[in-house]
Formats: C-alpha cells, structure tokens, sequence
C-alpha cells in the first residue's frame, strides 16, 4: 500500500516577472531581492504569520535594510488573527509597470467579512498586493482581492482563496504590466467539494480587460471537475514567443478508481499574440497521457510542484518542469520524480509537447544518489542560469536521508543544454557538503523549497534553499528552539557552479527583525513564480 505524501510546498519568493528576466528586484537597483514566508509566526496571535523582505547588492543579500510586514502594517486594510497564515503563498512580478516589482501575499486561512459587516466567512482567504519602488515593498496603496473581487461570485467558507498566487503576462496587450493568478484548492465546484478554482485579475492598470474564473468541467473542454481534484494548487507563468500560458497543477485528480490522486496539469494558453486566456488551446497532462513518460498510479501527485523554464533554448520560451514526489520506483515509495515538456514550434504557434519530454529520478543517468523511499524528488523545483547559456532546474529532495540521519534533505542541480537538460555534470548538495553553512540533521528537510536569483549581480544566478524544520539548540545560533527554520543561500561566484561565499539566514540574523521561536517554520511559504 503506497503511502500518502502530503503536498510540498515550496517556500519563498524572488521578484522578477519570467525565467530569465534581468530585472528581478523590488527597489528596482538591478539586483534580485529574497522574500520569506513565515506564515506560523505567532505575533498578536498563534500563527497569524509574518513576511521578511531581504535586499541584494555586490555582496549578496544583506539584513540591513531588510523589512518585515504581517497584516497590522498600515495600508493593508486588515488585521493579523489567530491561524490567518499571512506568507503561506508568495508571488512576485511588475503589476502596476513602474519597473519595480511588486510582492504578492496570499493568506489562504483568512475569514473573510461580507460587506464590511459581522458576518464572517470561515478561511475563505485573501491575498494582498505590496508595491515596489525605489526604497523597497510599501504597503501604502496596497491591493486587496477576495473572491468577491470577481463579480458574482460569492465567498464559501474553506475555499482557501490564497493557497496558491502567480504573477505573469496573461493578458497579452503590450503594456508590460503583469496579471495575478490565485488557486482556490479548496473551492467547491458544481456540488464536487474541493474541486477547485483559479482566479485571474488583471493589472490595475489595465481598464480593458476583465477578471476571469477558472474550473475544470465548464471552463475547460475534456476536463471534470470532481470531488477533491483541487485544481489549482500549484500555478506556474510560462513565456512563448506568440502565445504565454498558466500551468495548474492538478495533484488529487483521480485517473479512474485505481488511480486516485494520480494527478495531472492543465496548460491555458493566450489566445493570440495579443489576447486573454482562452480554453480554446488547453491541454490536459496526466502521466501516461499524450505520450507523458511513465504511468499514472495511485497517489503520484502530478503536478505537486511546477516551475518554466528555458533549458534548451535560452531565448525561445518555456520549458515546464512538473515534480511527481509521490512516485514508486521498483519497491521505492514515494521516491519521486519530474516530468519535464518542451516546447516546440513545429505545426503552428508554440505549444508544449510529450515528444522529447524527459522523466528525471535519483536514478538517472548522471544524477548522483539514488532513489529511495519515502526522497520526494521533485517535491520543490525552481530554475535559475546558475553556469552560462540555457537555464538550469534545481530539484528539491526533503525527505533524503543521510546515512542514519532521516529526512535531513538535499538538493540536485541539473543543468540545461542546447539539447535540454542532461545529467552530465549535476550537483548534489546537502547540508554535509563543503560550502554549505550548518549541518545536516534529522528531519530538517533541507530542500523543502528553492527558487534561483541573482542575489549580488554577477549575472549568474543563485540559489536559495528552505531548511524550515531547522532546529537551533547549540553553537553560534543558540536560541535552544524547534523547528525555527533557516534559508541557506549558495552562491554561484563568477558563473562557476562552486556555490562559495554563501549564506544561512534565520531570524537571528543580523539586522532582521524578529527572533527565533518554536515552530516559527521561517521560510515555510508557496511560491508560485518559474
């Protein structure tokens, strides 16, 4: 019997609007900045969450300057409650098109008020949008969306509107101005509970265009919207050369009765060069399906994790990454995998394809380790132009055990080629390996989220790793806590894939504004960017 693998969420936000865009910071001084999640912070109440904003420059990412906002902050029109979880999703893009980026906080166990009156409805969610500007994320002007914000429709109790957020050029008009994308999981759907939905609004900027809804079923032909799918908890923004897309993973669907939670991912594409999302174009990815590598079984959960990027051609378009961590392989459960889908021109305006498509575990040729049970390879993914040329994925294995030390975590680095990635070359880190800040113990799940940016401007990307059950009982960062949470950062110096000089950020860092506490969980956050 396969056993359950609970959804990996990935953790953290870098702002930048598309794989491989350069402008990738809130304060708009040409280096990537780091956003991290906290969403069980206990402030005025137990888990009401918090959001650290930490700036890169020459030497990378310095606490100096670094912020720190929960829903108390004036702006944000709202207040900080028991189990709100403000951080738990994260997304980052230019929204209002002033060449900074703007920060998307999604609050998925928000109640939320109906019309400003006493009635209140139980974790229907919210997410708020910060702008950036030359001194950093304000929340002066701050957005504010809820379901309500798409007219007419109402808000349910537990739709957890929020659970996932995404920033990316859905509504192709030419004013550079990004588009917000937010899964609902949890929203029932024609009587299916939990079936899901995914919201997409446009840039306040834009007055030409209109909010729209996503289901399965009614919005998107050859497509059910059934019971617990929870279509949409994973989103992605992918850029093609006539047509950008949204990726909705799909991870509970049901492939038959045998294959429950087997999984999938629905694609929506632009509907011309210039052009909203259209269901004309969708497609439908499912294991087995069109060609995909492998089968479809039981509790897979295709299309977990989901990142775009250019891994075989670095200016032609998306690529897309699906992480399958609740994979069998041979008695191996739950060791996962990715799937990766290029894409290709042949026939008619670029669309992702099966043909090429890849199939990656610990097994693979030239990836170090092996596959063993319970790794949840692929459980986080993110992708970043960490040597030269193409763009590379790094995969996240939190449940990678270390010698006797479980569940400690790791991470491979797969590197992109003319040809698209290949094992040739790929890196396997830990918190053991030299360069790496701090050691690996038992159930730190160093890995659980990651996401690449160029943190100091050398025009190679790093990396960014969460280690959010990351105990602190000894040594330099003594606080004698649980589960605080840390991120490690790796540098990529000179475009040499070394990763020397490299960080360990916690709330006990200089010049960050909070301390250490129990299962504060620092860098436990969705991210739903490439």
């Amino acid at each position: 019997m396969k056993t359950r693998v609970p959804a990996i969420l990935s953790f953290l936000s870098f702002s930048g609007l598309a794989s491989g865009a350069l402008a990738q910071d809130f304060d708009g001084d040409g280096y990537a900045d780091l956003a991290v999640g906290s969403p069980y912070e206990d402030g005025a109440y137990a888990n009401c969450g918090v959001v650290h904003v930490l700036y890169g420059g020459t030497g990378g990412l310095s606490g100096s300057g670094s912020q720190v906002f929960d829903q108390s902050v004036p702006g944000l029109g709202d207040s900080p409650e028991a189990n709100d979880m403000f951080g738990y999703s994260l997304a980052w893009g230019d929204v209002n098109g002033d060449g900074c980026d703007d920060l998307a906080i999604g609050v998925p166990f928000e109640d939320v008020s109906i019309d400003h009156s006493k009635t209140v409805v139980a974790d229907a969610g919210v997410v708020h949008v910060l702008f950036g500007g030359p001194g950093g994320l304000s929340a002066s002007g701050a957005l504010r969306y809820t379901e309500a914000n798409y007219s007419p429709f109402e808000l349910e109790a537990g739709d957890r509107f929020g659970y996932s957020v995404c920033i990316g050029q859905f509504i192709r008009n030419n004013d550079r101005k990004a588009d917000l994308a937010v899964g609902a999981p949890r929203d029932g759907v024609n009587g299916a509970p939990a079936a899901g939905a995914v919201f997409v609004f446009p840039s306040p900027e834009d007055s030409g265009a209109s909010a729209q809804i996503w289901t399965q079923g009614n919005s998107l032909a050859g497509t059910t919207s059934e019971a617990y799918d929870q279509f949409g908890s994973a989103l992605a923004y992918g850029s093609l050369p006539n047509h950008d897309y949204l990726a909705i993973g799909v991870p509970d669907e049901d492939l038959g009765t045998s294959c429950p939670d087997a999984g999938a991912v629905v694609v929506i594409y632009c509907s011309s060069s210039w052009g909203a999302l259209s269901a004309a174009d969708a497609q439908l990815w499912w294991q087995s399906g069109y060609s995909v590598p492998d089968a479809a079984e039981a509790y897979d959960r295709f299309g977990a994790s989901l990142a775009t990027g250019f891994f075989s051609d670095p200016l032609q378009g998306s690529d897309l990454a699906i992480g399958v961590p609740g994979e069998d392989l041979g008695t191996s459960i739950n060791a996962g995998a990715v799937c990766v889908l290029y894409h290709t021109d042949i026939g008619g305006p670029s669309r992702l394809t099966a043909n090429g498509a890849e199939f990656w575990t610990q097994d693979s040729w030239g990836v170090p380790d092996v596959a063993e049970a319970g790794d949840g390879f692929g459980g986080a993914l993110a992708v970043g132009r960490f040597n030269a040329g193409q763009q590379d994925l790094a995969v996240g294995v939190p449940g990678e055990d270390l010698g006797g030390v479980i569940d400690a975590g790791a991470v491979h680095v797969i590197y992109g080629g003319s040809g698209g990635l290949a094992g040739a070359g790929s890196q396997f880190w830990t918190q053991d390996t030299s360069g790496v800040l701090d050691a690996a113990e038992a159930r730190d799940q160093f890995g659980f989220a990651l996401v690449g940016a160029d943190f100091d401007g050398d025009q190679h990307d790093d990396l960014a790793v969460s280690v959010p059950y990351e105990d602190f009982s000894s040594g330099t960062w003594s606080r004698g806590v649980a589960d605080a949470g840390a991120v490690s950062v790796l540098y990529s110096r000179s475009g040499m894939p070394s990763f020397t000089g490299n960080q360990f950020w916690t709330q006990d860092s200089a010049d960050i504004q909070d301390a250490n506490e129990t299962s504060d969980c620092f860098g436990f956050g969705r991210c739903g960017n490439p």
